[in-house]
């Protein structure tokens, strides 16, 4: 069984950083920026699911791996770096903490599913017991 490990940031050093940015797929901060966050692997932007066209370049990148006929991924808890924003925006207006972590693990449950069937297995911390600041973000 083979799993990878998986975020919603993007880094700055990462070779689709500049596509994110100029294609504006992340996340904007409250003056629609592009405030890179600082987390544990270095500094980037967290990608914007509520952007059709950010999710289907996501995609993209992870149909790479699913055509190898991976197993699933361990996605990691970069959710809670959205309440770094001031106001965060997605491409269809305010994004609470809540909304985006939800998008961000069925995102990756249903599409990895529907690349490689109910064998694909998807790992995440209990993202339903954090409690950050509150569910009303």
């Amino acid at each position: 069984m083979v799993i990878l490990w998986a975020t919603s940031m993007v880094d700055t050093d990462s070779s689709n950083y500049d596509e994110m940015v100029n294609n504006s797929y992340n996340i904007k901060d409250a003056f629609n920026g592009t405030t890179t966050l600082h987390w544990w692997h270095g500094d980037g932007l967290l990608l914007d699911y509520t952007n059709a066209n950010a999710v289907a370049w996501w995609q993209d990148a992870l149909d790479n791996v699913l055509r190898l006929g991976i197993d699933g991924f361990k996605v990691d808890g970069t959710d809670p770096f959205i309440i770094e924003y001031l106001a965060p925006e997605g491409s269809s207006g305010p994004v609470t903490y809540r909304e985006y972590a939800t998008d961000y693990y069925r995102h990756f449950f249903e599409y990895a599913r529907a690349q490689n069937g109910e064998h694909c297995l998807i790992m995440s911390r209990p993202v339903d017991s954090y409690n950050v600041i509150g569910d009303e973000l």
